[in-house]
């Protein structure tokens, strides 16, 4: 609440304003007693005055009830307060010091004054009366009228610095404190009692304000408060201290010990009958005995924890004791009767047997995972290794993506990397798998510059020669458009692919040849001695297009003799003709050449067993002849080369789809 503002014509609110409910008429016993005065408390304290003839209120005391020594005062220094007692004091408004005694000039005036009013009647105003009496104070105003006159002189007294004076507010406290501790003031005592022990000892006004002191009084109780809390706890320490040795020196108390066995045999000793509470005895003795029950039940645990660890050293050190092991095993192997286990329950024996098993199956598993990991980066590390030394002999032309695995085997037999790799059981990736792999991997590597490379060839040199050396194409191709965009790397790779190429086919080519002369020479002995079979003499100077004549038109329509050219012909021609008119010592070469074709029935064994089946040498051999197709057709005709090229392309997709499948089942039943 903030004190109310003057008004215009310097008025304040009203009492019923001011939510003041017990307000009475000043009666002073003096010349204002009949006073249309009225004096009120406002909200904070504040005294004021209400005048009910005019309606109007005042903070000023009016005049007519002022006592002679206010008026007296009134144009000087001095201001005339009141303490909470009622009793007066003068206030130096220059020095700020207060005195009880009246000053002379302050008396001398108050007498004259007193003298007037005494020799002239009253200046107040009468009061109206209606015949009804005035109403008495109530109790609650007249107790807010005494806290007001309180304050007031609690602030002229503080404000000049108390009677005697002290040095600072805290000497101030302390001497409020000795008068509530000399006082015996209590910690549950009220305001209203308090006053009437400390109001009139002079130590009552070390602090300005009743706020003040009533903060202080409460300060002091709560330091009271603590004090006897402190005190009584100190107390019931000491009881519960006797009371605990009373128990710990008591033999026969055990953790099955009952309350009321204890009380009848020890409910009159005096270490007892400390305690006042009984409730308090009966909770310090169970939890006396509960903590005797815990300590029996950490030993039990203890032992039973020793005994475990001991059943648990000995099974470790059993030969029988396996991961694998049954209970059925370790009770033929009197495991009940081991060192720890007599004091151990049955459930803890099997539970400990168990924990061990389990232990044992863990460090199994554990020891297989460690090896299954350390094989796997052994396994892996060898196939990087293996991978490196297959791009390596790539680099050297040793092989190339067509290769057949049985070729390159032999190849890297005394390698290392590849001997250790094949002598590993169990593997799950062999080292044909990878070949395949790397195979299928360098055919897509090589197959763009692969093309390039081929247009730069035919541009350059033409046909490649199948005893062409590398570095010869290389140069030869160095500076072609069609292969600036592509590494050095992978040219030399796309050449040994095309050189491989053009080696297979010269094989190819001279086989067939081979066949084919095979074929006319048997043709020959059987059409010749067919023919001159009469006159075998004739057969001597008889010419090649005589005999093919006379021996049949078939002979010139067989393959062998179309595809062969005129010197193969007249050479096969010469030999059978000698064969067949010297038919003893055709015989000595028949021998001779029955262990050369034996020899020969050898080595095309051993070649098959380097071929990986019969599907993927007639594949490989139709795609070869598919590609001399292409070949011959773009030689013939280069309007239509991009059709026979659409064609070739077409077969190899066809055929591609299914050729990495087939070389890894060819590849992996020849491991097998």
């Amino acid at each position: 609440w903030r004190r109310p503002r003057l008004g215009l014509q310097g008025r304040v609110p009203s009492a019923r304003a001011l939510g003041v409910t017990n307000a009475a008429p000043l009666n002073m016993g003096g010349p204002g007693a009949n006073s249309v005065w009225e004096e009120h408390t406002s909200a904070d304290g504040t005294k004021f005055f209400y005048n009910k003839k005019t309606q109007q209120s005042t903070w000023k005391k009016p005049a007519e009830l002022q006592s002679p020594e206010e008026k007296a005062a009134e144009g000087t220094k001095w201001r005339v307060c009141y303490s909470d007692g009622g009793k007066m004091y003068f206030f130096d408004q220059e020095s700020q010091q207060s005195v009880w005694t009246v000053p002379p000039d302050i008396a001398k005036r108050a007498s004259e004054i007193r003298g007037q009013e005494n020799g002239k009647p009253s200046s107040s105003e009468p009061v109206p009366t209606d015949g009804k009496s005035l109403t008495k104070p109530s109790s609650t105003a007249t107790k807010v009228e005494e806290k007001a006159g309180a304050t007031m002189a609690t602030s002229a007294v503080s404000a000049s610095g108390g009677k005697d004076g002290y040095a600072n507010k805290e000497e101030a406290v302390q001497t409020f404190k000795s008068l509530l501790k000399d006082k015996s003031v209590g910690q549950k005592d009220k305001w209203a009692q308090i006053m009437q022990k400390i109001i009139h000892d002079p130590r009552y006004q070390a602090l300005k304000t009743v706020k003040e002191r009533k903060v202080i009084l409460l300060e002091y109780q709560d330091e009271l408060y603590i004090e006897e809390e402190e005190t009584q706890l100190a107390k019931e320490r000491k009881a519960r201290k006797m009371y605990t040795e009373m128990l710990e020196t008591t033999e026969w108390i055990n953790e099955k010990a009952s309350w009321k066995n204890f009380k009848e045999k020890m409910g009159e000793d005096a270490r007892f009958l400390i305690v006042e509470d009984e409730r308090d005895r009966k909770e310090y003795f169970w939890e006396y005995v509960d903590d005797l029950e815990e300590k029996a039940r950490k030993m039990r645990r203890e032992k039973r924890k020793e005994n475990l660890a001991k059943l648990k050293t000995f099974l470790s050190t059993c030969k029988w004791m396996t991961a694998e092991t049954t209970w059925r095993v370790a009770k033929d192997n009197k495991i009940e009767e081991a060192d720890g286990a007599k004091d151990l329950d049955h459930k803890d024996i099997i539970d400990c047997f168990d924990g061990i098993v389990r232990q044992l199956r863990n460090e199994e598993r554990e020891r297989k995972a460690r090896e299954k990991e350390k094989r796997r980066k052994t396994e892996r590390k060898m196939r990087d290794n293996f991978r490196n030394l297959l791009n390596e002999r790539a680099m050297k032309g040793e092989f190339h993506s067509k290769s057949n695995w049985a070729d390159v085997k032999e190849i890297l037999q005394k390698d290392e990397r590849y001997s250790e790799f094949a002598k590993t059981e169990n593997l799950k990736i062999t080292p044909a798998d990878i070949f395949e792999d790397f195979a299928t991997d360098l055919e897509e590597r090589v197959a763009s510059p692969k093309k390039h490379v081929k247009v730069a060839l035919k541009s350059s040199i033409g046909t490649v020669n199948p005893d062409s050396g590398i570095e010869e194409l290389k140069e030869a191709i160095k500076n072609h458009k069609e292969v600036r965009d592509f590494s050095e790397e992978e040219i030399q790779l796309a050449l040994f692919e095309v050189l491989a190429k053009a080696k297979y086919k010269a094989k190819e080519k001279e086989r067939r040849m081979k066949r084919y002369v095979k074929e006319l020479e048997k043709d020959f002995k059987k059409y010749l001695a067919r023919g001159y079979a009469d006159n075998m003499k004739a057969l001597k100077s008889a010419t090649l297009e005589q005999a093919v004549e006379k021996c049949s038109s078939k002979m010139s329509g067989s393959s062998a003799y179309e595809k062969l050219d005129q010197e193969k012909i007249q050479s096969s021609f010469e030999k059978i003709k000698e064969a067949l008119l010297n038919p003893t010592k055709e015989s000595s070469k028949n021998d001779e050449g029955d262990g050369t074709d034996a020899k020969m029935d050898v080595d095309e064994k051993d070649s098959s067993d380097k071929e990986k089946s019969k599907r993927k040498k007639k594949k490989r051999k139709k795609e070869d002849d598919d590609d001399d197709d292409d070949e011959r057709d773009e030689e013939e005709d280069e309007d239509g080369k991009k059709k026979k090229k659409k064609k070739s392309s077409k077969r190899e997709r066809k055929s591609k789809k299914s050729k990495k499948k087939r070389r890894r089942d060819d590849s992996r039943s020849e491991s097998r």
